[in-house]
């Protein structure tokens, strides 16, 4: 029962309000396919994970207002600890969107569901496997194995202010149902444990400026809240609450673009009931920047060498099974992508990054990684 309270503070890492800002939401095309093949693996000390999976979404526009996509993940991961290894192949949930714009394209409204189609009810052996690839810094593509049935729904609406500038703003809310996370039936055929993740409302704003005809400036901010997770109907875990601002700039011209983005987030302090008594968790601000430089070389191939660095202050997480207090963590990442039409429809995209930083829990855990991926994107 101990790892299960742990395994509550993974799950609230998994929890993102799923309205975004700056979608697109007007479409020319009758059908959008975008197909990934992506790998990932991460070392510390003697644990390496690495997850290959091949994420899928379809988006079909019924309309020039209305769309619906269908998203999931068929995956494969190996788990290697000591002189342990396990290997877990499954597919994740199906996510499936549906947009709806009006007012002259300027509101847009959100119905997403999450459809239990990955796998619950883990073994204790594949307990570590979650906990190491819902680790926040890492930033697995897949951060759960499968939840219950979720049901969500989003507003947003921008406004113009004049020909260079607009405003929007939007909220959101996303309901959690109940499921059984962990199976206890090989220990204990009368133990069951049934998991209510925390619902969510979030509430954002967003704001756009053209400074110059190839100058552009957004800032985003976001403000997250959660209701508390229960275990057996009972009060276990109340996320903190999450504020983020985000700044993004992109510079345009007819050969090469710059683009820079960063991200604050603040998480007020979680609190986890043990014996009784509810004890807080301290989190401290997350830093999150990006660089990307994108060169148009011939025949529209784009090439783009990638800068990126993650800083988080004290939070709490998971490894290897244990809920631990990380102190600080940093990654920093560079990579190269390209960026080929193949036709009018149909266009690859190649990008990999060699990743490498530090984690401090009792002291400093030197961590490093690879990403690739491949996507395809077509449209007809």
């Amino acid at each position: 029962m101990k790892k299960s309270l742990y395994l509550l503070a993974i799950l609230f890492s998994l929890s993102s309000t799923f309205a975004q800002i700056g979608e697109k939401v007007y479409y020319t095309s009758p059908i959008y396919l975008d197909f990934d093949i992506h790998y990932q693996n991460y070392k510390m000390n003697d644990t390496s994970l690495t997850l290959i999976c091949l994420p899928v979404n379809i988006m079909v526009p019924i309309t020039n207002q209305l769309s619906i996509s269908i998203n999931n993940i068929p995956y494969q991961i190996t788990h290697k600890y000591d002189i342990s290894s396990n290997n877990l192949k499954n597919i994740s949930d199906t996510k499936i969107l549906i947009k709806y714009i009006f007012l002259d394209k300027k509101a847009l409204v959100n119905l997403f569901l999450n459809l239990p189609s990955g796998k619950t009810k883990i073994d204790i052996d594949e307990f570590d496997i979650l906990t190491n690839l819902s680790m926040s810094i890492l930033k697995y593509k897949i951060i759960t194995l499968g939840e219950g049935f979720n049901i969500g729904l989003g507003f947003n609406y921008a406004l113009p202010l004049n020909k260079n500038s607009t405003i929007a703003f939007g909220i959101s809310y996303n309901s959690k149902s109940e499921y059984e996370p962990v199976n206890y039936e090989r220990i204990d055929k009368s133990l069951q444990l049934k998991y209510k993740p925390s619902d969510e409302l979030g509430i954002n704003f967003n704001y756009f400026q053209k400074i110059t005809k190839n100058i552009n400036f957004s800032l985003d901010l976001l403000y997250t809240t959660f209701n508390k997770s229960k275990i057996n109907n009972n009060d276990i875990f109340q996320p903190g609450d999450i504020i983020s601002s985000i700044i993004y700039f992109w510079i345009n011209s007819d050969d090469i673009n710059h683009s820079f983005l960063l991200n604050l987030r603040k998480i007020t302090n979680n609190e986890l009931k043990e014996n009784g008594k509810w004890i807080k968790y301290e989190n401290s601000m997350r830093v999150e920047a990006d660089y990307k430089v994108e060169i148009n070389t011939f025949s529209n191939i784009i090439i783009y060498p990638i800068l990126q660095y993650r800083n988080y202050g004290k939070y709490l997480d998971n490894w290897n099974g244990v809920i631990t207090n990380i102190n600080s963590s940093n990654i920093l990442s560079f990579g190269i992508g390209t960026r080929i039409p193949i036709t009018d429809l149909l266009n690859l995209k190649f990008t990999t990054k060699y990743n490498f930083g530090t984690i401090e829990i009792d002291k400093a855990n030197n961590i490093k990684g690879i990403e690739a991926f491949l996507n395809i994107n077509v449209a007809y």
